[in-house]
C-alpha cells in the first residue's frame, strides 16, 4: 500500500494581524445579502477587538442591525464571519506537541445553542448541523438552556498517515456529557491537500454520476490492491440483471454465466415497512422478470445506480436469498464473505432507515459543506503570533483555507447503516464502496477516500476500523504480533456488539465472513466467536458497563456462556492487557511460569460451517484455583467495585465487577475462577489478575455471569502482591476441599498443578 509522501516546507511565521484580514467566499452554495440579529458579544472580548490590524473585522455595531429573512440570505454571499468565529483564528497560541498531534487552543466562549441556531454564519451553520449526531436526551439538555461553549480549540493532527489538518472544535457541557461539534480545515492550493469541490442539489444527476464514474475508473487504472480478492472468485447463487432498461430486469442463476462475471451489490437497511422479496412462491416468475415498479426505492436506485455505473448484475441480499427457505439461508449466508470480497463495488444506503428512503436525495441543505476562508500572508501584532509551515513561493499568495464539514466522515462512519450489525461486514470486505448520503456521495476503497466536498481521492489515514486497514491487516498478517491479531479481533468485536440485528440466532452468521477471511492469519481454530490461541484472555471480555442497563439474558440460545456473542449490547476486551509469557514479557521474572488456568479443551456444534450459527458448546478449563464467593450488591462501593468475602482468605475490597447482566444477577453465592494474570500496558505496566464469576448448573458443570479483575491502574496492589498471585491461592486447604465438594469436584481426578491442587472446570 502507498504511503503519503511529505515534502520539505521552511517555517515561515504568520501574525495574529494576518490572520484577521479575513474574507469569506462561499464555495459551493448561494450566500446572503446580510446578516440575522446577534447578541453582542461578552464584554470580556471586546478589548481584544483592539489589537486587530487591517481586514474585515465585526464590531459590536453589527450586532445591532436589522437583518432579512432566510430567502434573502440565500440570495447573496456572505461578506465575512461572525466575531465569535474570528475569534477562533485570533486567539491561537503557539503550537505544542505531543503525540503526533497539535493544539492550539483558545479559551474565549462561543455561542450558546441559541445563538447558533440564529447565526447567519456559515461556519457556524456547519456547527450547529454536527449536533444532529447526538442522541436525543442530549440535545434536549442543550436546548432547554443557554449553555454557552465552555471553550473552542484548534486541533493540528501531524500523523504520517492523516491529510494534516485543523479540527474547530467547540465544547458544550450536556447533563454529564460534553457535546463537540466541529468543521475541519484544510490549506487550499497544496500538492498535499485535496481541492475544494461543489454540492450539487441532486444526487441523481449528470455530474454526480460523472464524478462517480471517475472514482471508478481512476480505482481500477490506479489501485492494484483493490484489484485483488481474499477469496477465490466464486459468483453468488443468483445475481439480479438490470440489462440496460427495465424489459431486461430479472432473476439470473450463475451456474449459466461466465465465472469473470462482475456485478455490484447493495448494503441496505430493511427496517420495519414491507417490500417485496423472493420466495419459494415467485422465484419462477422472478426468473423470468422483476416489475421495477414492484420493488421499494431503495432497490430501484440500487439498479438505476448500477446502469449508470455499468453494471449489468446486482445482488441484493432479499431478492438473491429464498427469504422463506431457511435450507437456501442456511447455504447463501455462509457464502456472504464471498459476495462482497468478490463484488466489483458496493452501493450503500447509507442514510436510508428503510426501504422507501431510498439511495438519491433531492433539495439537500442549503448549509455549505465547504466554506472557503482567505487572508494575506503578511502582518504584525504585538501578541499572539502563529506559526505554520508554509512554501517560500506561497509567501505573495493568498492565502486560503477550505473549511469543510467534519460530516464528511460521517457519511462512512455515523450512518443509518452503522447502526446494522450486518453492515460492518458489508463495510469491510468489499474492495471499493459507494456511499450515498443525505447531503453528498463518498468513496471508500481499500486504498483511498473521495467525497463531493473533496472529490479528489486522498489516502485520508483514518484510524481504526476502514477497508484500507483492514487490507493492510491482511497484507501484513504474517508479520504482525499475536497482540496485534487480538486487538484487529477486539476492535472488530467491540465495534460489531454495540450494532443491533433483528434475529438474535445471526448473532455469529453477521460477522462469519470477517472470521473467515481472518482465519489464515488467525489460525483455523475458531469458536463461537473466539480465536483458540487467544482462548484464555479473550474469555474475560465484559459488557460495557456504561449502557443504561445490563439486561437479562436472551430468551433463544445463541452461544455458550462464555462466548461474547451470548449476550446483547457492546462488549469489551480488556485495553491494554498482556498475559504473562513466558520470554516475552519484560517483568518475567516477576511471574510465575503457569497461568492460573489453562484450556484443555474448547467445543462447539454448528449446523452449517464452523464460522456461523452455534447450537452448543462447552470449554473444559484447568484450574489452580476455585473459590466460593459472596456477594451483596447493596455493599457495593460504586458502579463497579465491591467488597467479595471469600473463605480463608477474609474479606477482599479489590474486586472490580463487569456483570455480564444486571449486577442484581451476581447476588449472593457465586463461584470464582481465575484465569489470566499480566499486565495493563497503558498508561503504565499495572499488574493485574483477571477472571469469571460461575454458577453452579449441574455435576461439574458451570455457567458463566460475569467477569472481574483484581489490581490494575486503580489498585493500591503492586507486583509483589499480585504478580505471584500467591495471596489468592492461601486459602486454607480444608476450605478449598470444601468447595470442590460442595460443587461436585471429584478430588482423585485432577493433576497436580498448584500447590498440590488443580480443579478441572466445564464451562457452557
Amino acid at each position: 500500500m502507498g504511503k503519503a509522501q511529505g515534502s520539505n516546507r521552511k517555517r515561515t511565521k504568520l501574525t495574529l494581524g494576518t490572520f484577521l484580514q479575513l474574507k469569506s467566499v462561499p464555495a459551493n452554495v448561494v450566500a446572503p445579502r446580510s446578516r440575522a440579529p446577534l447578541p453582542a458579544p461578552t464584554e470580556d472580548l471586546r478589548p481584544l477587538l483592539k489589537t486587530f490590524s487591517g481586514g474585515y473585522i465585526a464590531s459590536p455595531a453589527d450586532y445591532t442591525r436589522d437583518w432579512p429573512t432566510p430567502a434573502e440570505v440565500r440570495a447573496r454571499h456572505f461578506k465575512g464571519l461572525c466575531l465569535e468565529c474570528q475569534l477562533i483564528f485570533a486567539t491561537w497560541g503557539p503550537p505544542n506537541d505531543g503525540l503526533g498531534i497539535r493544539y492550539r487552543g483558545s479559551k474565549n466562549a462561543h455561542h450558546s445553542f441559541k445563538d447558533l441556531e440564529r447565526c447567519w454564519c456559515p461556519l457556524c451553520k456547519m456547527l450547529l448541523r454536527e449536533f444532529r449526531h447526538y442522541d436525543e436526551e442530549s440535545m434536549e439538555l442543550v436546548q432547554s438552556r443557554e449553555h454557552r461553549a465552555t471553550r473552542s480549540h484548534v486541533r493540528v493532527y501531524k500523523h504520517v498517515r492523516h491529510v494534516p489538518c485543523h479540527y474547530v472544535e467547540l465544547e458544550f457541557v450536556a447533563g454529564d456529557r460534553v457535546l463537540k461539534p466541529s468543521f475541519r480545515m484544510l490549506i487550499a492550493g497544496r500538492e498535499s491537500q485535496p481541492r475544494a469541490g461543489t454540492i450539487h442539489s441532486s444526487t441523481d444527476c449528470d455530474s454526480v454520476w460523472e464524478l462517480a464514474n471517475k472514482w471508478l475508473r481512476t480505482c481500477r487504472d490506479m489501485h492494484g490492491y483493490c484489484e485483488e480478492t481474499y477469496l477465490d472468485k466464486v459468483l453468488p447463487t443468483r445475481l439480479l440483471r438490470v440489462g440496460a432498461d427495465n424489459s431486461e430486469l430479472r432473476l439470473a442463476l450463475s451456474s449459466s454465466l461466465p465465472q469473470s462475471t462482475e456485478y455490484a451489490t447493495l448494503s441496505h437497511r430493511w427496517g420495519s415497512k414491507p417490500f417485496l422479496k423472493l420466495t419459494r412462491a415467485n422465484i419462477d416468475a422472478f426468473l423470468d422478470n422483476v416489475r421495477f415498479e414492484s420493488l421499494s426505492k431503495t432497490f430501484r436506485d440500487a439498479i438505476t445506480a448500477a446502469r449508470n455505473l455499468g453494471f449489468k448484475h446486482l445482488w441484493i441480499d432479499s431478492l438473491c436469498i429464498v427469504q422463506d427457505d431457511d435450507g437456501d439461508w442456511q447455504h447463501e449466508s455462509v457464502k456472504m464473505s464471498h459476495v462482497y470480497s468478490n463484488s466489483s463495488l458496493n452501493l450503500a444506503a447509507s442514510d436510508s432507515p428503510d426501504g422507501e428512503t431510498g439511495l438519491f436525495f433531492e433539495n439537500r441543505p442549503d448549509v455549505p459543506n465547504v466554506w472557503k476562508v482567505s487572508f494575506p500572508p503578511t502582518g504584525t501584532t504585538p501578541s499572539n503570533t502563529m506559526y505554520w509551515e508554509r512554501d517560500e513561493k506561497e509567501l505573495n499568495k493568498m492565502y486560503v483555507w477550505n473549511c469543510i464539514t467534519s460530516g464528511s466522515r460521517a457519511i462512512i462512519e455515523d450512518n443509518a447503516l452503522t447502526e446494522r450489525a450486518w453492515t460492518l461486514q458489508e463495510r469491510l470486505l468489499p474492495p471499493r464502496t459507494l456511499h450515498f448520503g443525505r447531503e453528498q456521495i463518498a468513496w471508500e476503497c481499500r486504498f483511498c477516500n473521495a467525497y463531493e466536498a473533496l472529490p479528489d481521492m486522498f489516502e485520508e489515514g483514518i484510524m481504526g476500523l476502514s477497508p484500507e486497514n483492514f487490507a493492510v491487516a491482511l497484507e501484513d498478517g504474517d508479520s504482525l504480533e499475536e497482540t496485534d491479531n487480538f486487538k484487529l479481533w477486539s476492535d472488530l468485536v467491540e465495534d460489531y456488539s454495540k450494532r443491533s440485528m433483528t434475529y438474535g440466532r445471526d448473532k455469529l452468521v453477521a460477522i462469519s465472513g470477517l472470521a473467515r477471511i481472518l482465519a489464515p492469519v488467525f489460525g483455523m481454530e475458531y469458536v463461537a466467536g473466539l480465536w483458540v490461541k487467544d482462548l484464555i484472555r479473550s474469555l474475560v471480555w465484559h459488557k460495557r458497563i456504561m449502557e443504561p442497563s445490563l439486561g437479562t439474558a436472551p430468551a433463544a440460545y445463541r452461544a455458550p456462556s462464555w462466548s461474547w456473542a451470548s449476550v446483547d449490547g457492546q462488549v469489551r476486551f480488556p485495553m491494554g492487557f498482556i498475559e504473562r509469557v513466558e520470554g516475552k514479557n519484560a517483568v518475567d521474572a516477576d511471574y510465575p511460569a503457569t497461568q492460573p488456568a489453562k484450556v484443555l479443551e474448547a467445543v462447539a456444534t454448528y449446523p452449517e460451517d464452523q464460522f456461523g450459527e452455534v447450537t452448543s458448546g462447552f470449554i473444559c478449563v484447568r484450574a489452580q484455583a476455585l473459590f466460593r464467593v459472596t456477594i451483596d450488591t447493596a455493599k457495593w462501593l460504586n458502579e463497579r467495585q465491591f467488597p467479595v468475602h471469600i473463605r480463608g482468605l477474609g474479606l477482599i475490597k479489590e474486586f472490580i465487577a463487569y456483570p455480564d447482566f444486571d449486577k442484581e444477577a451476581l447476588e449472593g453465592e457465586s463461584l470464582l475462577i481465575p484465569l489470566a494474570s499480566g499486565i495493563q500496558d497503558y498508561p503504565n505496566d499495572y499488574p493485574e489478575l483477571r477472571g469469571l464469576f460461575l454458577e453452579h448448573v449441574e455435576d461439574r458443570v458451570y455457567r458463566r455471569k460475569g467477569t472481574w479483575r483484581i489490581g490494575g491502574q486503580y489498585s493500591d496492589q503492586g507486583f509483589d502482591e499480585i504478580n505471584k498471585v500467591d495471596w489468592l491461592w492461601q486459602a486454607e486447604k480444608a476450605d478449598r476441599l470444601s468447595i470442590r465438594s460442595e460443587c461436585g469436584l471429584d478430588e482423585g481426578k485432577y493433576a497436580c498443578l498448584w500447590d498440590g491442587e488443580a480443579y478441572n472446570v466445564t464451562i457452557i
